[in-house]
């Protein structure tokens, strides 16, 4: 599902092996097609070990939303990187936004392996399980564990609430919601699923006003909850 949660953007490599030139510049800082371009340069000339262009390409096509673009360039980069936590991450927020749920939790699945105690990487697999619907315990699980390494992150609580409502726990969800916006008053994500959880428990007066406050603080975010088929 795209727009919901800020994605994490790519960062870039500290390497020696950069060199000091236009195009290397261009790649590092650079956006859209011009660090694309500056990139590909680098890769196809391949004067060494080029991963940390890969790398800046793939930071280029993930903000550009190319998000299968981004995938093959992190791909490469674990080619040769196995274990590289941040194009891990990475390539599994590149999934998750193109709705490929299976293949962002498998990436989330193996960097809580090499950081267990990750609280992104756990809130991130409890939403990816929430939103595809699947293994709504152990998504449960992600979520309270999130939650004891980074206590009261809205996030948590706003996909926990996701992860509820999938399971038709209606006032708990009312309850993560309530949570998440007590602490962000602006999180459209959390009115949207408040409003669906108390709709479907009979109050509809209430929800309806929790689902407009959603439309109104963010359009897109009520059309994505729609189509993931997520509706009062």
């Amino acid at each position: 599902m795209k727009s919901i949660y800020p994605f994490i953007l790519l960062s870039i490599f500290a390497t020696a092996a950069r060199a000091q030139t236009g195009d290397a510049d261009r790649c590092a800082k650079g956006e859209g097609e011009d660090a694309i371009a500056a990139c590909s340069e680098i890769i196809a000339a391949a004067d060494g070990d080029v991963t940390w262009a890969l790398f800046d390409r793939a930071r280029a096509y993930f903000n550009a939303r190319m998000y299968g673009s981004a995938i093959s360039d992190l791909t490469d980069v674990l080619l040769k990187k196995k274990d590289d936590v941040e194009a891990l991450e990475n390539r599994a927020l590149a999934f998750q936004a193109l709705d490929d749920y299976q293949h962002a939790i498998g990436d989330f699945s193996r960097l809580i392996d090499l950081q267990p105690s990750s609280a992104n990487a756990h809130r991130e697999r409890c939403w990816a399980r929430a939103a595809w619907n699947r293994d709504l315990d152990d998504a449960l699980e992600d979520c309270d564990q999130a939650l004891s390494l980074k206590p009261g992150d809205v996030l948590v609580l706003d996909a926990r609430c996701l992860a509820e409502i999938r399971k038709a726990a209606y006032a708990v969800a009312i309850s993560n919601c309530s949570a998440a916006l007590g602490a962000d008053p602006n999180l459209a994500s959390s009115y949207y699923l408040r409003g669906v959880a108390r709709r479907k428990s009979g109050d509809a007066v209430r929800g309806d006003a929790d689902i407009d406050s959603a439309r109104n603080r963010d359009s897109n975010v009520v059309k994505a909850f729609i189509l993931m088929g997520v509706k009062p």
